[in-house]
């Protein structure tokens, strides 16, 4: 072994790292391991470190403290700190193949990482401890968690010997020449996917059904409206899927709780064992009674959703309703955390938010914390306000919503609905195998108002996975994408184009960031397929789907619009086009 210690010291001297810098330090299997000794790294179930959460970035977070966390049974986390003096440098950290680790770091002040700086997951199954590994950093700590995101945290003694860590009985190991393998991620990865404990658990509840009631409003039915076959198309049977939506335009807290003291009834949307929508008139106590629901869920109106004197005392009025009309014994109750509006909308109630969204953001994370974490009685919170500002921080801008504040038709509800299903169920976003219709091999679409995301690009999915995967893992707090610049093949999307007897028109979606101009041409034939209408513009597309050309005329039944975007006219193959449209 000292002649190991030698040649390691020959190595690191100035004159070879220069020569050499790919040389890679003696593997812990290669190295004499009777010079070592196991550290207990002290683990701890249902816990974990973040060095960059709001509060308690220096404290070892579990439920006492935070009890609106709903991924602590994702991890097994070390008791406590750990110095420079425990794992000198010159150790190795071994990880076995599945599981990942997370080694957060604090500088000598313990103060709080910017999200951006927290270190991210390893899964590089032998790690050497070097002076980059530990940086500027005095201080570390490990949350291991499992790749293939089963639940953890009631294993500690398994995954005790899952992450080893060994520390030199004596500092005589030099240091070898930095390499770059050695340093951990300078990037955060993503997160394990699963929760610990989830509010609905396929494989235990009820042989699979899954009846979820929401007591809500319009923005209840943007969730709902893709829920059934989110569910349907990632494992659940189809005659096991039961979802209602008890309606009110604008409903509030206050409102829920009159209604069910004076008997009013209202539309409970309901879809049974398929798609199809049935309504039913019901109270707010019938709807409750009217399946074994197995979740239930409550939410603010929008504009009184930041707002925390509008939620008691109807909120405990109201959850006090429910427990007593209940029918399923071991019904879930949650929380939906409904969105910000959009920066430019002309919503009546904006102006409570100084007409701000990210002051309206974050009056609706005070309000829930404030009144609604408190009572105690809800055994989760969706996020979806968080999962809508995650992705606005993305390529797809703040441009979510069909009228400033109700979800798009396409893009907007499939990101409530999959944040919703994520929560529920706890299960990964992989695992959906149902996106909004698809056009051609690259872009999904469905029929849209003007000015919403029309098209869903394979990209666009993986920044919507990532923000709600992010929101899922910290609900209160914004995660910026990771996808804010657009980087796939086609960056200009047409919606199907409008014709009508004087006028034919589309909207475009820039989801890159280039605003040089490009020619647009909206190309017109008749019955017969001969052109009779071109119409060419050239103009600068503004990011998002702010953009729109049409062109007047006199159309005769029969007739066919195209639209063509070209970088060029002399190109041979258009950026983007249209199916085409009939009169």
């Amino acid at each position: 072994m000292r002649l190991k210690k030698i040649i390691a010291a020959v190595l690191s001297c100035a004159a070879f790292a220069a020569a050499c810098p790919g040389y890679m330090p003696v593997s812990a299997d290669d190295a004499d391991m009777t010079d070592y000794v196991l550290l207990d790294w002290e683990p701890q179930g249902n816990c974990y470190w973040n060095s960059a959460d709001h509060s308690l970035y220096n404290q070892l977070i579990t439920i006492d403290n935070k009890p609106e966390a709903n991924n602590l049974g994702q991890f097994v986390s070390s008791k406590r700190m750990f110095t420079k003096d425990d794992i000198p440098v010159g150790s190795y950290i071994q990880i076995d193949p599945g599981y990942q680790y997370r080694p957060e770091e604090w500088t000598e002040d313990l103060g709080k990482n910017e999200s951006q700086d927290r270190p991210g997951n390893v899964k590089e199954t032998e790690v050497y401890v070097d002076e980059e590994w530990w940086g500027d950093s005095m201080y570390k700590a490990f949350n291991v968690s499992a790749e293939d995101s089963s639940q953890i945290g009631n294993k500690v003694d398994e995954i005790r010997n899952v992450l080893r860590i060994y520390v030199p009985k004596d500092e005589n190991i030099p240091e070898p020449a930095p390499t770059e393998t050695a340093a951990p991620p300078s990037e955060p990865t993503e997160d394990p996917e699963t929760p610990g404990e989830v509010p609905y658990d396929p494989d235990k509840d009820k042989d699979g059904t899954l009846k979820i009631l929401a007591i809500g409003n319009s923005f209840s039915e943007d969730a709902m409206e893709y829920l059934y076959n989110i569910a349907t198309h990632s494992g659940f049977a189809k005659d096991k899927v039961v979802l209602g939506n008890l309606f009110i335009g604008g409903g509030t807290l206050q409102q829920h709780y009159e209604n069910s003291q004076n008997g009013t009834s209202y539309t409970l949307q309901k879809r049974d064992g398929s798609n199809s929508i049935v309504t039913f008139s019901r109270t707010l106590q019938n709807a409750v009674k009217d399946e074994d629901w197995d979740i239930i869920t409550l939410q603010q109106a929008s504009g009184s959703s930041g707002m925390p004197d509008t939620y008691e005392p109807y909120l405990s009025d109201l959850i006090e309703i429910i427990e007593e009309n209940a029918t399923n014994p071991d019904m879930k109750l949650g929380w939906h955390m409904t969105w910000a509006y959009q920066q430019d909308t002309t919503h009546n109630e904006f102006y409570k938010y100084d007409s701000d969204q990210i002051t309206m953001y974050n009056a609706i994370i005070g309000a829930v914390k404030e009144k609604v974490l408190p009572t105690g009685k809800f055994d989760f919170v969706i996020p979806s306000g968080t999962a809508v500002q995650n992705t606005r921080t993305s390529f797809a801008g703040d441009n979510l919503t069909r009228d400033g504040y109700h979800m798009g038709y396409v893009l907007g509800r499939y990101i409530i609905g999959l944040t919703w299903f994520r929560t529920i169920t706890g299960m990964s976003l992989d695992s959906v195998a149902w996106e909004p219709m698809n056009v051609g091999d690259n872009f999904k679409t469905l029929s849209a108002s003007p000015f919403d995301w029309v098209f869903i690009s394979d990209e666009m999915m993986e920044a919507v996975k990532e923000a709600i995967d992010k929101a899922y893992e910290y609900p209160f707090e914004i995660t910026r994408s990771s996808y804010e610049e657009y980087t796939g093949e086609y960056p200009y999307i047409i919606s199907q184009p409008e014709i009508s007897a004087n006028k034919c028109s589309a909207v475009f979606t820039n989801m890159g960031s280039s605003k040089e101009p490009v020619s647009l041409i909206l190309a017109v034939y008749d019955r017969n397929g001969d052109l009779i209408k071109i119409d060419t513009q050239e103009k600068a597309l503004e990011h998002g789907i702010k953009n729109k050309i049409e062109a007047s005329g006199e159309f005769s039944k029969g007739c066919k619009v195209k639209i063509f975007v070209f970088d060029d006219l002399s190109s041979n193959k258009p950026l983007a086009y249209t199916i085409e449209s009939v009169l």
